[in-house]
Parts: C-alpha cells; structure tokens; sequence
C-alpha cells in the first residue's frame, strides 16, 4: 500500500511540476508580447516627435522670418493665424509637449518648445533603449538662425 501512495505522490509532484513549467512559458510570452506593444508605442511617438518637431521648426521659422515685429502669442493664436495645422495642435496636447509663448523682442535663449522624453530602459532582440527625462528643446535661436538645421533635427533626437 505504501509503494502505491509514494507512486501517486510522485506523481502528483510531477504534474505540479509541469504546471510550474507551463505557467512560467506562458509568463515568458506575455511579457514578450507586452515588451513588443510597448517597443512599438515608444517608435510610434519617437516618429511623431520627430516629424513634429520638423513641423513645427518650419512653421515658426516662416512665420517669424516673414516679419520684424510680433507679439507673443498662444498655440490657439497661431493656429487661428495658420501658422500651426490641426495636426501640430494635437501633438501640443500631449501632456509632454510644453510651448512657451515667445515675441519678437524676447531673448533668442527663450525655450519655445519642450517635449520631455519619458523612455523606459527596455530591451527586446536587438533593439534597446535607455530611459531618459531629459528634455529637448526648440530655441528662439534656433528659429531665427539662417544656418544648417537646428541640432536635434541632426541628432534623430528620438532614435
């Protein structure tokens, strides 16, 4: 009778065992897939951050070299004037997006824009990115320089 109770202990040991095993590749694949989702949503907001800020950049450079003289004004403003489009104002909403009114007469060290880069440190195949909350950052100078194109646009910023 004994022999019969260690065989269906071992047994039912085994069986716990390969449930551990199958929970944990289940566990293993759920976190790949949500790493992946996560992967695609950080590239999908690096791109529209850099085509934003590429947006942007041109809008304000017409707008300010196209005149001497200018107040400063709100995003609704200058959308309301067409300088900034629908899809640059939706891109202003987002909670990471800052623009800061500027004028003519302020300093060209004003920041005019800011969008923080809240990245988690994350790794997935052969892709990895470091986490950052550095800030970057759109200029007045930037904006009103004739030269070569501002240097995150350069930099690929987000990628």
């Amino acid at each position: 009778m004994k022999s019969n109770q260690t065989g269906s202990s071992q047994g039912t040991q085994l069986l716990i065992v390969i449930a551990a095993v199958l929970i944990l590749i289940l566990a293993i694949v759920a976190i790949r897939v949500h790493l992946r989702e996560k992967v695609k949503s950080i590239e999908a907001w690096q791109s529209e951050v850099n085509r934003s800020f590429a947006d942007i950049f041109n809008e304000l450079r017409n707008y300010c070299h196209s005149q001497t003289n200018y107040p400063a004004l709100t995003a609704e403003e200058l959308h309301q004037r067409g300088v900034f489009d629908d899809q640059t104002m939706e891109f202003l909403k987002s909670p990471k997006v800052h623009f800061y009114p500027f004028a003519a007469t302020d300093p060209d060290t004003n920041v005019i824009l800011s969008v923080v880069g809240v990245w988690p440190d994350i790794s997935l195949g052969n892709k990895s990115w470091q986490g950052s909350t550095a800030p970057v950052e759109l200029t007045k100078r930037d904006i009103m320089s004739t030269d070569a194109p501002p240097r995150w646009l350069d930099t690929n910023t987000f990628r």
